[in-house]
């Protein structure tokens, strides 16, 4: 359309000039061709608005087109943006498990280590207890039982250091913090291979009983008085010694040495201090502190 529009123009304005050159000398336009030109010249008018237009919309187009170009290509951009960062946190994501993954497998590891340790403790414990038990029964059926009395005795954890020490007072007290009045018992030394269950007053042993007797390897000694000063219940504080020289054992009651007997312990083996008492009624409670003078 537009092609014959120019080429419509071109041939009007070649008749224009055909015309202009058939006028008369004095150069004045006929009316027929003025109008003529006159309508050329509105044509081309036309022409020209309509291509002025025609540009503008061009423009307007190239404009859009640039818009829609350069958001497709911020979007590309971002999109691109994106598909890094996901693929960075996939990445980050997927080294994360590997982590937490080792990290179990080691958990698991570690945790069946403890189980097994706990298998073997738990195994080992057991068969403590059962051995604890036989050496108890065992014991039970040796135990001096007289009628109702059932005797007990507590040993040190150490023994007396006979052997680090040939000189000095190896020297222990005990306070009976309670003790019913029907209750018996006896402090002094044992040796530590005694039965848990046996009476301190055997063979091997030296003790000081609540009622003022003093048994010395398992024997009375006759020159204690029964029912004298030299009892002790609750709240006193009995202490035991020997000399480590000599070989003298000592007793106290509240701080005040007792005069109970005149004799040496013979000592062939580690001896322990200990305490012996019976069950039943009696209720004792004791706290005790040593020292090497």
């Amino acid at each position: 359309m537009i092609q014959q529009m120019m080429a419509l123009h071109q041939q009007q304005q070649q008749q224009l000039i055909s015309n202009r050159n058939d006028d008369d000398d004095d150069g004045i336009l006929k009316p027929e061709k003025l109008e003529m030109e006159l309508k050329v010249a509105k044509q081309m008018c036309a022409f020209t608005k309509m291509e002025l237009e025609k540009a503008k919309r061009l423009i307007e187009e190239n404009i859009e087109l640039k818009i829609k170009i350069d958001r497709m290509e911020k979007q590309k951009e971002k999109e691109q943006i994106e598909k890094d960062a996901n693929a960075k946190q996939s990445k980050e994501l997927l080294e994360r498990i590997v982590e937490l993954e080792k990290q179990q497998k080691q958990q698991k590891e570690e945790n069946e280590k403890k189980v097994f340790v706990f298998q073997n403790a738990q195994k080992t414990l057991s068969e403590k207890i059962k051995a604890m038990e036989k050496q108890m029964k065992k014991e039970q059926q040796n135990m001096v039982n007289e009628g109702a009395i059932v005797w007990r005795t507590v040993f040190a954890e150490h023994p007396i250091p006979s052997e680090d020490y040939s000189s000095g007072i190896f020297y222990f007290e005990i306070g009976v913090e309670h003790m019913e009045f029907d209750g018996r018992v006896m402090i002094g030394f044992a040796a530590k291979q005694k039965p848990f269950l046996s009476v301190v007053r055997r063979a091997g042993t030296y003790a000081y009983q609540n009622n003022g007797c003093v048994y010395i390897d398992g024997s009375i000694d006759n020159s204690s008085i029964y029912g004298s000063s030299k009892n002790f219940s609750s709240k006193d504080i009995v202490g035991c010694g020997v000399n480590l020289g000599t070989r003298q054992i000592i007793f106290t009651k509240n701080g005040r040495r007792l005069d109970l007997f005149n004799r040496k312990m013979s000592i062939s083996q580690k001896i322990c201090k200990g305490r012996t008492y019976f069950s039943g009624k009696t209720h004792v409670m004791v706290t005790h502190k040593w020292s090497t003078l």
